[in-house]
């Protein structure tokens, strides 16, 4: 995996002041009572800020619902299904939330699933014209799903992810006989894909914490480079992380 940054940045509002920076190499957390505008900041980082091309705001963990199984697509489709909504959107942000990017309640690990398994399924497609053509033995590729599982299971090493047949499931360390689907998954196990989604994410991670509106996790990304998905530990609440 690769390493952190020593530091990292965003842009932040004041009110009625400019918009200032702020780099750190921790952490970020903002906690709020109801109607502080924890919400609110979110929809203006993923939706106005000057780093909103490079932000990729998540769903509040309660809504979002695992599936056991997913079918892959090319992968610039699922790519743009998961980034901005729709597989034509463009990069208009405003497909995923319906025009209410504020209260909006999102739903995405379906898409999370497609993009996963389409990367899966192009990245050994290439591997395997590449071996045909070779005279020597490759190494197979560290796909982004070979990092979510490394990430999943450094947090939960009591736990293993069983990936195969087009769907994820989990069971007990070496213990076939106790396995289940991804839609059994308790919420500490499915934050970890939130947390390490595999999109081009390297930045800072900032968060809300879950309010009655369904207040959405914000992460900063830049879509041009490869990421390094170094895990946090999950909690009840979303809490940030730095990858």
């Amino acid at each position: 995996m690769s390493t952190i940054p020593v530091t990292r940045s965003i842009t932040l509002p004041r009110r009625g002041a400019a918009n200032q920076e702020i780099s750190t190499g921790r952490n970020l957390l903002f906690v709020g009572a109801n109607g502080s505008g924890k919400t609110r900041l979110g929809t203006w980082l993923d939706m106005s800020s000057p780093d909103q091309d490079r932000v990729f705001r998540i769903s509040a963990q309660k809504s979002l619902s695992m599936p056991d199984t997913t079918t892959p697509i090319s992968i610039d489709l699922a790519e743009q299904d998961l980034v901005f909504g729709h597989p034509n959107a463009g990069n208009n942000k405003n497909n995923r939330w319906p025009n209410k990017p504020a209260t909006f309640f999102l739903n995405d690990f379906q898409k999370l699933m497609v993009f996963l398994f389409s990367d899966e399924t192009e990245e050994n497609a290439k591997f395997k014209v590449a071996q045909r053509q070779s005279a020597i033995k490759l190494e197979p590729p560290l796909t982004k799903m070979d990092k979510v599982k490394q990430a999943w299971e450094l947090i939960l090493p009591h736990r293993e992810l069983v990936i195969g047949g087009l769907r994820i499931q989990t069971q007990v360390r070496d213990d076939a006989s106790r396995i289940y689907n991804s839609s059994e998954m308790s919420d500490g196990e499915r934050v970890i894909f939130v947390s390490n989604r595999p999109t081009h994410v390297d930045g800072v991670t900032i968060t809300c914490s879950v309010g009655s509106s369904g207040a959405a996790a914000v992460h900063q990304c830049d879509y041009s480079s490869e990421s390094a998905n170094v895990p946090a530990h999950p909690s009840d609440r979303h809490t940030g992380h730095a990858r």
